[in-house]
């Protein structure tokens, strides 16, 4: 017999259920706080990032209600924008990407907000995802605490081209005295005038900042630093330190070998030759119209590698940049978006950080279009890995990436160094001379900008 009293409580609750589950997705799916009417300024300067954003930010104004203004500036003038709207306190723009060199002077001056209270008021941007060595770019050296969160990191690793590299019966280097002998044998006459027109590698040694950024690499992997006390890093303060805060090292005997070996590999023609006068783009343009067989670069140049003036669409691969003495370290850098403290929409705008870089799925979208990910969940999507072949090579090489020099004249101490290094290339000083020169220039720099009590 039917227990028809039995069967209505089962009934009633399979309602219940079925009630709370379809009320459970309309809550889930309400992921974004509306905010009618409100407009935000975004600043930054014009790149993949900055139009990755672009194509998403319409689905951002429909979720949110929140209209967002754009402001390209062109990235030399980033810095001067800021604090004209720092010091005046004018309200205009309420969010703006950040050099992570900025943030502990931004952080000081209260020119911009400590992002940790709006995590816990808000929403936590998915910070376990984040790489969290990128995340500390963006710590104020003085309480730990975060003040912006990573637009995208500069992650190096090498481009190779695999055909050249099977040719040679050569496999991918895992260290950089295996590089080394590779190189050698990947040189080529191709023409048969004699001459070589096919070398092993190419790199940008150029003296603006792109000769500096490849001696920060063999520099860090020989555990040294160009400014002593500046980070928790391989060299923290000192408690009998005179300057009681900071100075160049990275001319003591770590640098000279880290120097010295760069330029003996210069030298003995590990690097094509003309390597002396590329810039970032120089180089990538000698790889592509395939001048060499690799090249040690950013990922955010890989999606170049597939242009159509690319000669290596098929043919090339990645890997992470090899090791010396066991270690595998690269300098790091990149940008952060944080918000402004002149502000009058902190909360909106804390939500356009939460929906375009706290939000794993909206990262995929950013990383579809171009951004250059510092998520593991990016890196590891399997979709995305398939159209973005450089992701295991960064999933490598982000952990172990350590933050260039983390002041406000930063571009002007690279710069500076950068003209002593490529003297030592050239033959004109011996690494240690060009390192004694260039630290005693930065030196300068630096009891100027005050940073000597």
């Amino acid at each position: 017999m039917v227990n028809y009293k039995k069967m209505r409580y089962f009934i009633a609750v399979f309602l219940m259920v079925v009630l709370l589950f379809t009320f459970g997705v309309a809550i889930q799916a309400q992921t974004w706080k509306k905010f009618p009417g409100v407009h935000l300024t975004f600043m930054w300067y014009p790149s993949p990032e900055m139009d990755a954003v672009k194509k998403l930010l319409p689905e951002f104004t429909k979720e949110t209600g929140i209209k967002v203004t754009l402001m390209e500036v062109p990235h030399e003038a980033m810095y001067e924008k800021l604090m004209m709207e720092a010091v005046s306190g004018a309200g205009i723009i309420d969010l703006a990407g950040v050099a992570f060199w900025w943030v502990d002077s931004f952080a000081r001056a209260k020119y911009i907000e400590c992002l940790e209270p709006y995590f816990k008021a808000y929403g936590d941007p998915a910070l376990d995802d984040l790489i969290p060595e990128v995340v500390d770019y963006y710590r104020f050296i003085e309480n730990s605490r975060i003040y912006a969160i990573p637009l995208y990191p500069d992650v190096n690793m090498i481009a190779y081209n695999k055909e050249m590299l099977k040719e040679a019966g050569v496999s991918i280097p895992e260290t950089w005295e295996e590089f080394r002998s590779m190189s050698k044998k990947l040189q080529k006459d191709t023409d048969g005038d004699g001459k070589i027109d096919q070398w092993g590698a190419v790199l940008n040694l150029f003296r603006d900042e792109s000769v500096t950024h490849n001696f920060a690499h063999f520099l860090y992997m020989n555990h040294g630093d160009f400014i002593r006390g500046q980070y928790k890093g391989d060299l923290p303060p000192m408690k009998d330190d005179p300057t009681k805060y900071m100075h160049p090292v990275f001319n003591n005997e770590l640098g000279v070998e880290a120097l010295t070996y760069l330029v003996q590999m210069y030298q003995e023609k590990t690097f094509s030759p003309g390597s002396i006068n590329y810039s970032f783009f120089d180089a990538l343009e000698a790889f592509i119209l395939e001048k060499a067989a690799m090249y040690p670069t950013f990922a955010d140049q890989a999606p170049m590698m597939y242009g159509p003036e690319s000669k290596i669409t098929d043919k090339v691969g990645f890997a992470p940049l090899p090791t010396w003495k066991g270690v595998r370290r690269q300098r790091g850098g990149g940008w952060g978006i944080s918000i402004m403290s002149s502000s009058k929409n902190k909360e909106a705008a804390y939500e356009f950080i939460r929906f375009f870089y706290g939000n794993i799925e909206n990262a995929k979208k950013l990383a579809a279009h171009g951004k250059t990910p510092s998520r593991y969940s990016v890196l590891a999507d399997e979709d995305l890995v398939r159209t973005h072949p450089w992701y295991p090579a960064m999933k490598v090489m982000l952990p172990v990436c350590k933050p260039d020099i983390k002041l406000p004249e930063a571009p002007e101490i690279i710069i500076t160094i950068a003209g002593y290094l490529q003297a030592a290339f050239t033959g004109k000083y011996t690494p240690k001379e060009a390192l004694d020169i260039a630290a005693a220039k930065v030196d300068e720099i630096m009891k100027r900008a005050g940073y000597y009590r």
